[in-house]
């Protein structure tokens, strides 16, 4: 067999099964139940070779755009910045809906960009702001609607559509 386009760790389980994973900083981990041969992996390996190399691929790109958004600041300063733009919107947007959160706060969550607690508790990721200003309008209704209805059901987006018509487009803003 040819050798392999990428580095890789191996972490022995109790699992019955092969599986790879591509963490957030590229690095590729194979978990592999006890006792299983070299060979056996690397078997599995070539043949998910392209996919592997193109979710590692992926997730450098992810790494490179995190670090171009963030421009050498700390995080406590891409907070800073997040929370003064936050915290404008949401006062603005809470007082049209009626609807006030307990609490707002900033985070560095990569996954969610809002979040709402049914204690009515509003988490913001400071990655929100590499957005263009219409989604992060969308984000911040979104999460107020939160404290009105807790699902994603016809009212709920009923809600939002009353504030923001062009809801559809500014969500396709946040796919990219």
């Amino acid at each position: 067999m040819t050798s392999l386009p990428f580095e890789y760790g191996v972490v022995y389980t109790s699992r019955r099964t092969l599986c790879v994973t591509v963490g957030r900083n590229a690095e590729i981990t194979v978990r592999a139940p006890k006792r299983t041969p070299d060979k056996v992996i690397l078997s599995f390996l070539h043949a998910n070779a392209d996919k592997i190399t193109a979710a590692a691929e992926k997730a450098r790109t992810r790494l490179n755009a995190v670090d171009e958004f963030t421009n050498g600041k700390s995080e406590s300063q891409l907070k800073a910045e997040a929370a003064a733009i936050l915290s404008e919107k949401v006062r603005h947007y809470s007082s049209l809906m009626g609807l006030y959160p307990a609490v707002a706060r900033i985070n560095g969550a990569r996954s969610r960009l809002g979040s709402c607690s049914s204690k009515g508790v509003i988490h913001f990721s400071f990655f929100l702001m590499r957005y263009p200003d219409s989604a992060i309008d969308y984000v911040v209704v979104h999460e107020l609607a939160h404290l009105k209805y807790m699902d994603h059901g016809k009212e709920f987006y009923a809600l939002i559509d009353k504030y923001l018509p062009d809801r559809k487009e500014r969500q396709k803003l946040l796919k990219n």
